[in-house]
């Protein structure tokens, strides 16, 4: 499975830091072998009846998307691991390895600034690699139940984007969290950053990702994007 790899590669590359998997039965077994903490996340999941689906994607996947901040969201009031408001995380998608010590981003002054460090622009917030605290985890996991919950049909609407490729329209938690955020909290991102090379997604890879490579700029995660993931099978 592509997960043992990537929890294996986050491992090396930060030995002594506490990562925490929120994750079910089958991959509890992967956390052990890599020392990492490993939490059921059905035990802080709650009913979301009211989700709306709108996108390209299958019921299902969509609304774990939405879901999963919920759950961000009642783990961290729930449980005493970093009881600090101020205490920075950073969230990973199950798909997305680190490889370069997390110190690493110290480097970078809006991590001591900004709210939230993540790669967004003016529309979304791509959450694959999302750094923040405590209150703004459970900040977004309240307002997405409120957004729902109010069942305002010309909010949603409002939201909602065609998308170029097919017609279908589509509504995501990138676009939602950036509603959401933009303004409570203050957002740097790391796409501003020229220094590294933060991100590579590998099923988008292109020449000018490669020259940024070579640049010697440094790799700090993979984002093993789509059927990429068999290529961690091999």
């Amino acid at each position: 499975m592509y997960f043992d790899r990537v929890l294996q590669m986050t491992r090396l590359s930060n030995p002594t830091v506490p990562i925490l998997l929120l994750g079910d039965a089958t991959n509890k077994g992967m956390a052990e072998i890599h020392s990492v903490q490993h939490y059921l996340y059905e035990d802080y999941a709650e009913p979301f009846d009211k989700y709306i689906h709108v996108s390209v994607n299958n019921y299902a996947y969509e609304k774990f998307c939405f879901e999963r901040w919920i759950i961000f969201k009642n783990f961290l009031l729930q449980t005493d691991t970093h009881s600090s408001n101020s205490h920075r995380f950073i969230y990973c998608d199950s798909d997305c390895a680190i490889l370069q010590d997390i110190s690493y981003l110290r480097e970078i002054d809006e991590l001591y600034t900004c709210d939230i460090l993540t790669f967004s622009n003016n529309e979304v917030i791509v959450p694959c690699l999302f750094v923040s605290t405590k209150t703004v985890f459970i900040d977004i996991g309240d307002s997405i139940l409120s957004f729902y919950a109010s069942q305002d049909k010309r909010l949603f609407e409002s939201q909602v984007v065609t998308s170029t490729e097919n017609g279908r329209k589509h509504f995501s938690d990138m676009y939602l969290l950036r509603q959401v955020v933009k303004d409570k909290f203050s957002i740097f991102s790391l796409e501003d950053i020229h220094k590294f090379r933060y991100q590579f997604n590998a099923s988008y890879y292109t020449m000018t990702e490669t020259e940024k490579l070579n640049a010697g700029n440094v790799l700090f995660n993979i984002h093993y994007c789509g059927e990429s993931k068999k290529h961690l099978l091999l």
